[in-house]
């Protein structure tokens, strides 16, 4: 699991580092999506 759980971290950062993005704005993207996450998500059909 601890093995697992280090991979993931090194993807995570190398995903952060690779998309040109300041830290604020994934900062900011992430509790936006984590504040989303308490909503049900609704979709709507045309």
């Amino acid at each position: 699991m601890n093995k697992r759980d280090e991979l993931r971290k090194k993807e995570l950062m190398k995903a952060i580092e690779d998309s040109g993005k300041r830290f604020e704005e994934i900062i900011k993207f992430l509790q936006e999506d984590s504040a989303e996450g308490d909503a049900p998500d609704v979709e709507t059909e045309s």
